[in-house]
Parts: structure tokens; sequence; C-alpha cells
């Protein structure tokens, strides 16, 4: 049994820094305490004279630090300097002392910088750092390797480090994240140093590259998925944050790393051939398709969490996820578009939905390891949404062989909730229990998904004939839920 896990798949079967500027006028005090008007000889005022000599100016730039929300992340600000070769590098001295930000991933640097220059913030932790879990599918910490669930908070790689590049005046908060940490990366390997210029443009051509709409990155706070406030009203904002996300979700769901290595193998990319690829066929290697997937499957999985007024902004997001991962794979020779007139293929993938919440009582059946009283609401909910699909196609030609599909792939989203209606955090879900067969009243198999965070799963060399599944849900206490009610798929 394998798990399925390739983006093509997914996709394929479900075709600020708001600069405030702070004057700090220092002036000359009488002796009542007052601001005295002070003039020169010639009785002129002394605005007239350089600003230098009669006030210290100062600028603070706030923002957010966000993959997940970050809390206690050290925010530190570098100048731009000229480099041997005249164009401009990153200082290597901090233009001031480090902030942490709060519980809100929010900051505020007080900086002694002239408007209209750009700085570069850069985001690193330590073992006070901690991070906000905004996946459906749980993070794994890397410091205990547990996994803690979504809305939970994790520690993060003491060399994980994001940057964002900040013009300082420009009205606009800071926003340090995945996707301006790689604009800016883009910059600084772009040929024509970290200038003003260049760094615009980096932002612009990130933003072109994933579909975003122009200034996304300048303009827009990603949202935190786990709280979703803010998300039912801005798209742009949901695209940003479903994009940041995805470098987290696709780390934890195929390579098994860390979000540190996710963001150091962009980079290399990055370094390498001045953007990241755009598809792979290795699923352990990052690229903008394998993102635009997880953009949209991350999408899916929150409309599981989402208030009412959010649902429509997520299924907005996924079309979009959707349709810029066919316009890459378009581009990639990936997908193509059949010729009028010319011989097609018919796609014959079949799908079965169904809604399988149970929510009733315990006392239905299910088994419990301890044997507690169906009151005591320690059962666990199956609450997830199963489906299978066929995944076979077709030839449309008469006459022509068709390959034998015996195959049956199953997905599902965990549950929120105890059958009691107490929240089940995905951090006590245990695992998963399928069974199947050809009697939807007496299934004869069974197979036990002992990890939380696998939700897919493929069941092969199946007879032909007509085949029911259905899915449980057991806690790390090995209390199980009710089974959901069963799917079915049809073995040719």
């Amino acid at each position: 049994m394998s798990v399925l896990t390739g983006p093509e798949n997914r996709v394929r079967n479900r075709l600020a820094v708001a600069i405030v500027c702070v004057l700090a006028v220092t002036g000359c005090e009488d002796e009542g305490g007052g601001i005295s008007s002070a003039t020169d000889s010639d009785g002129n005022d002394a605005s007239d004279r350089e600003r230098a000599d009669t006030q210290d100016e100062s600028v603070t730039v706030a923002g957010t630090a966000i993959k997940g929300r970050m809390s206690d992340a050290l925010v530190t600000a570098f100048a731009l300097e000229p480099g041997t070769d005249g164009q401009s590098e990153l200082g290597q001295d901090p233009l001031a002392d480090p902030v942490r930000t709060d519980s809100q991933g929010q900051f505020e640097l007080s900086l002694d910088q002239d408007e209209d220059q750009w700085v570069i913030l850069r985001v690193t932790v330590d073992d006070q750092t901690r991070m906000v879990c905004d996946i459906t599918i749980g993070c794994k910490d890397p410091d205990t390797q547990q996994w803690r669930g979504f809305g939970e908070t994790i520690s993060l790689d003491p060399s994980f480090s994001m940057m964002a590049a900040h013009q300082i005046g420009s009205g606009e908060s800071a926003h340090v994240s995945p996707l301006s940490d790689l604009a800016t990366h883009r910059a600084q390997n772009g040929g024509q140093g970290l200038s003003g210029t260049a760094l615009q443009n980096a932002y612009l051509d990130t933003e072109a590259f994933f579909g975003l709409e122009p200034a996304t990155l300048e303009t827009t706070r990603p949202v935190d998925l786990s709280l979703q406030e803010g998300l039912s009203d801005d798209l742009s904002a949901a695209q940003l944050s479903l994009v940041n996300a995805a470098f987290l979700s696709w780390s934890n769901r195929h390579a098994e790393q860390s979000l540190h290595e996710t963001l150091e193998m962009a980079r290399e990319q990055v370094r390498d051939s001045g953007e990241l690829q755009l598809s792979s066929s290795q699923e352990s290697e990052l690229s903008l398709l394998a993102l635009l997937d997880e953009s949209a499957e991350l999408a899916d999985e929150l409309k599981a969490y989402a208030q009412p007024d959010s649902t429509e902004v997520l299924e907005e997001s996924e079309a979009w996820a959707v349709t810029r991962y066919e316009e890459t794979a378009r581009e990639e020779g990936l997908i193509t578009d059949p010729e009028s007139g010319s011989e097609s293929e018919s796609d014959a993938d079949s799908e079965t939905d169904s809604e399988n919440d149970s929510g009733s009582d315990s006392d239905s059946g299910s088994e419990t390891d301890s044997g507690s009283d169906s009151d005591s609401g320690s059962d666990s909910d199956s609450g997830s949404d199963s489906e299978t699909d066929s995944g076979s196609d077709s030839d449309s030609e008469s006459g022509s062989d068709s390959e034998v599909d015996n195959t049956a792939s199953l997905s599902w989203n965990a549950p929120l909730k105890r059958e009691n209606g107490d929240t089940l955090k995905m951090a006590e879900i245990g695992g998963y229990t399928i069974v199947y067969g050809q009697d939807p009243d007496d299934f004869s198999q069974e197979v036990v998904v002992d990890d939380a965070s696998v939700m897919e799963w493929e069941i092969e060399d199946l007879d032909s004939g007509e085949w029911y599944f259905a899915i449980s849900t057991y806690d790390a206490d090995g209390l199980e839920s009710r089974f959901s009610d069963p799917v079915s798929k049809t073995i040719q």
C-alpha cells in the first residue's frame, strides 16, 4: 500500500510595513520649560537652518513576521551599502538592536534613517520563539520531534531566518514571510545588486510568478490561517497566506524536512537559476507546481474549519491556485489541450463523495479501548469527508485495449470534534482505521493508518465488482469513533 502524495494527482483530480514617520524635534527649552522659537542673529527662524542642526530624525518601521504567526522572533534591520563593484549590497552591521515580535507576530523598529531609503529586515529565532501551526495536517516540532495540531505552537530550527525589503516612507507595513524572502533573494542574485529598482522588480516578478496581484507583497498583510481573521473580505490576503503556508505544508507532507530546509532549497534554486523551478519529476524537490498544489489543497482542507463568511474566499482561492497550476503545467508541456477535430481520450475518472460527520452518540457500536461509558465524551468523531477515486483513464478509440484499474484511492479530512461535541486536536488523534469489502454490511478487510497526518491511502489488487469503504478515527488513548457511511467504487 502506498500513500498518494503526488502533486499532479490531486490537482488534476480536482479539475503592512505601515511606515509611521515620527519626527522627534529637539528645540531649546526656555526657562519656563517650553519650546522656544529660536532665531539667528539676522532674525531668521531656526527652521530655515539645516535640519541636522535642530532635530534628530527617526522613523518607526512597523510590520509582521508571519509564516504561521511568529511570537518572540527577533527582527533586525540592515542598510544597503555600496559594494566593491559599485552595486548596493547588504550591510554587515545592524541599524539598531533587534526587537522581538509580540504574540500576534507584530514588531516596531525605530531607525535613524532618511525617508526613501531601502532597508533589509531579517527575522531570526531562538529558544523563546514560537510559531503557530497554520496547516491542517499539523506540524512537527523540530525540537521535540512531536506533532502539534492545527493552531498549536511549535519551535523552529535555530538556523531559521527570513528576509524582506522595505522602503522607508512608503506608507506601507513590512511583512516578512517566505515569499518576501524569496523575492529579496531573487534581487540579491539578479546581477543588479540590492538597488531599489532591483528590489521592486524582484517583488513584482515574484508576484507574477505565483499569479498574485501586483504590489500584494508590499501592501497586504498575510492572514493567520489558524484564526482566519480578515479572511472573508480579502482575497489577496487569503492567496498570499496560502502560498506562504504551502512551504511548510509541502515540507511536512512530501519532503519530511524542516521549514528552514525547504526555504534553503528555494534559495539554492534562486542562486543557481534566478528563480524557483516550475516543476520537478521528483516529489522531494520543491517547485512552483508543488507549492500551487499545496495551496489548493490547503484551501480545500480549511473549508472544514472556516466560518460561513470565509468559505467563499477559500473556494475562490482554491480555484485561483488550480488555474495558476494549470497555466504553469501547460507552459511545461505537462497538460496539452486537444486540437479541434483530433482524436481525444475520455476521462473515466469517477468520484463519489460522502459527507460522514457522525456526530451521534457513541453507543452505536464503535469500539472503545477503555470501555468507558458513552457519555464520557472520549470517543472521537470520524468526522471525515471521505472519497474514492477511480484514477483510471480509458481510451475512447473503438477496439483499443484498455488498462484494467484495480485500485481505489481514498482521502479524508481529520475530524475537528469528538462525538460529544468536545474539540479534538490534531495532536490527540492516533490514526485511522479503514475497512472495506464487497458487502456494505460486512467489511472483510482492514487497514490501520497509524499516522494522524496521513489523510490519503491507496488500496490495490481489488477483484472485479463493487467495493465499499468506510473509515473511523481513533485517538492517542485508543478510543475509536463510529465508522463513516460507506463510499463505493466499481472495479471492472
